[in-house]
């Protein structure tokens, strides 16, 4: 009996600094990540692409002004930047802002993965992401294509947490996520091909993580069909102030 306890005693003790250690990885990764795409974020000038977004935010608050339509290449982008420059003005870090602070929030929403690659393996992931080349240059760009990868990843983990026993309140926050990343760019549409093409591939040669996806009835259905109409709407017409 004393030995059942003193071995319980032991795997507890291991718990807890397993998740201690894993807390201290993920808060590396996310100090990797602050850094890589905050340092110096308003030296370097708007590219041509940037700029015609940041015109068209400036332009939507000084219509009197406008020679022509802008093209900006995010709603979503365009929807939250616009509103806070109104508090902040306008200048070269605020128009990246949001990517950037999207950059960050991709680690920490990439915990939400571990039913799919362990623990390990989202601490890797985490770190990969922070550090890579690719994701810290597009995280100080400002348009939509950062805070698309950040909800294909919140997608994707609340989609698991949704398959593996999630409630309402789970469906909910997947139902949201996707209405705001259906209004942030290209790059999120191309993740949804590319996750259902991977569903597809893991159900035919495995090996299978999701044998079929479970589809919510009645008012769970209908609630999230409400919330996601409700943010892609607000998400895409800057809180309805841009229809």
């Amino acid at each position: 009996m004393s030995n059942r306890l003193a071995a319980s005693s032991i795997q507890t003790e291991s718990n807890k600094a397993v998740l201690t250690w894993e807390q201290v990885f993920y808060a590396g990764a996310i100090v990797c990540a602050v850094v890589l795409r905050f340092s110096n974020l308003g030296v370097v000038p708007l590219s041509p692409d940037e700029g015609e977004n940041a015109w068209g935010v400036w332009q939507f608050w000084q219509p009197e002004s406008a020679e022509r339509i802008p093209e900006v290449s995010s709603a979503a982008w365009f929807s939250l930047t616009a509103l806070v420059t109104q508090i902040t003005g306008y200048t070269d870090l605020i128009m990246r802002l949001f990517p950037a602070l999207a950059g960050v929030l991709t680690i920490v929403a990439i915990a939400k993965l571990r039913p799919l690659t362990g623990r390990l393996g989202a601490i890797i992931a985490a770190f990969i992401v922070a550090i890579s080349p690719l994701l810290v240059s597009t995280s100080r760009m400002a348009d939509g294509h950062s805070l698309a990868v950040l909800a294909l990843v919140m997608c994707v983990g609340l989609l698991l947490q949704w398959q593996n026993g999630g409630t309402d309140r789970t469906l909910l926050w997947l139902a949201g996520w996707l209405g705001f990343g259906l209004a942030t760019s290209p790059v999120f549409y191309s993740g949804i091909v590319a996750f259902g093409l991977a569903w597809l591939l893991q159900i035919t040669v495995g090996p299978n993580v999701l044998d079929s996806l479970s589809v919510p009835e009645g008012d769970s259905r209908r609630r999230a069909i409400i919330t996601f109409v409700a943010v892609l709407a607000l998400s895409a017409t800057m809180f309805l102030l841009n229809p």
